[in-house]
């Protein structure tokens, strides 16, 4: 329930409402007369306010297709009181009103004012930091199961052994692919001995000089720039998800399927993925596999 809660506060913030029977809007925590809720732009008044769960329809009058507004406190206004009441009750009657018609729900973000789980996205973005790099994972293509894999990876939520400490899970503190250090999501993914020989792979492929970032995030912040022409621009933006997803799948095989592949084997099986998830995109022309390893600066 406090999820929840919390939830919904968040989501107010970005909403609004227009007003017609005001039956289904918070006179005092919704935000529909001015630029935020009552409570938040007069919280002495709240203070004193005899009603504090009253609906707009609660303390509108309309009589003979005037609207009047009855809000009622719980002692008498002080003359110190009075401009802040007159404010209070100019923004009141300043809102218009849609007599005979239903409240609205209206959102802030869109210029429609419809709620887009886009929208909604990109606010909470901004709330919790910098610049999030979602078009490199949700514009490049990659399967929906892997784009999330590596959305959560940037977030730092998969469940690798530090994450799952976290949660009192009782696992051993060692990376299962070099065996020798603890297993978080950048160890595994970026800075383990066999995930660095693979990005090391890769690169050399495109035939690009890197310095390996410290965590998943920055590497997906600077991938940005294309490399190349046509296919190996989709090549390159779908490389670093491609790479990621096979470390992470390798690191499973090991550990719950006792399988450990080579790393002949991992470079072609990482090579292979990036052609399927490639060649899709092509489906309207021929796109050979020759076609595809000669995108590279170097062959496979």
């Amino acid at each position: 329930m406090e999820t929840y809660k919390e939830g919904w506060e968040k989501f107010r913030n970005f909403v609004r409402f227009d007003v017609g029977s005001g039956s289904n809007i918070s006179f005092w925590q919704d935000r529909w007369c001015g630029d935020g809720s009552l409570k938040q732009c007069f919280p002495a008044l709240f203070t004193i306010v005899r009603n504090k769960d009253a609906l707009v329809a609660d303390n509108l009058v309309v009589h003979n297709g005037v609207i009047l507004w009855n809000v009622l406190f719980t002692r008498q206004i002080q003359d110190w009181e009075m401009d802040m009441v007159l404010s209070f009750f100019d923004q009141l009657y300043s809102t218009s009103i849609r007599q005979g018609e239903s409240d609205r729900l209206v959102w802030n973000p869109s210029k429609k004012g419809f709620f887009e789980v886009r929208s909604f996205y990109d606010e909470l973005i901004k709330e919790d930091g910098p610049y999030f790099p979602w078009k490199n994972i949700w514009r490049v293509k990659a399967p929906t199961r892997v784009a999330f894999f590596v959305w959560s990876a940037a977030l730092g939520k998969i469940l690798t052994h530090d994450n799952l400490r976290k949660r009192n899970v009782i696992v051993m503190e060692w990376c299962c692919l070099c065996q020798k250090s603890g297993e978080s999501i950048d160890h595994l993914l970026l800075h383990c001995e066999v995930s660095r020989a693979l990005w090391s792979y890769i690169l050399i492929l495109f035939g690009v000089e890197w310095v390996m970032p410290r965590m998943v995030l920055e590497l997906l912040k600077s991938w940005g720039a294309a490399m190349g022409s046509g296919q190996a621009i989709v090549a390159w933006r779908l490389a670093p998800l491609c790479l990621l997803w096979c470390i992470w799948r390798e690191r499973n095989a090991r550990l719950f399927e006792d399988i450990e592949t080579s790393m002949v084997e991992l470079r072609k099986r990482l090579i292979d993925t990036l052609y399927f998830w490639i060649a899709p995109h092509h489906s309207s022309i021929v796109f050979t596999y020759v076609d595809f390893l000669n995108l590279f600066s170097v062959r496979p």
